[in-house]
């Protein structure tokens, strides 16, 4: 019986370990490396430091006025809608018409009467359901 004919192939002779061997240029393989470009990382890009934008009177006006409207329905927090129109109205009064610190403002103030205005509801309600 004859062995297939995959098994009938000579393997090559292990490379004399004494005597490197040769490419294309005659030159030992491993040898010419000085003649390919060297491709290195470029270097890290420096850091910049991280400034934490400030917040203009307007800005935490608004927000303090906000936290009052979502707050509104308990009447303990009542006081947060007061400090956000004083805060609103104040940078409103410092702010030009047509900036943005001026709208802002503005949305400060009527946010803060709203919260104001709902936190007089609920304590009516409160006060009509327990004379």
């Amino acid at each position: 019986m004859s062995a297939s004919p995959g098994w009938d192939h000579h393997q090559r002779p292990a490379p004399n370990p004494g005597r490197p061997s040769f490419d294309q240029s005659g030159e030992p393989v491993g040898y010419n490396l000085n003649d390919l470009p060297r491709y290195e990382q470029p270097p890290p890009p420096q850091l910049q430091r991280y400034r934490v934008a400030r917040l203009s009177q307007a800005d935490k006006g608004i927000r303090i006025s906000m936290t009052g409207l979502l707050t509104s329905l308990f009447l303990v927090t009542t006081p947060i809608a007061v400090v956000g129109v004083v805060i609103s109205a104040i940078a409103l009064r410092r702010s030009q018409p047509g900036d943005k610190d001026h709208a802002t403002a503005m949305a400060g103030v009527i946010l803060g009467i709203l919260a104001l205005l709902i936190a007089l509801l609920v304590f009516l309600r409160i006060s009509a359901v327990h004379p």
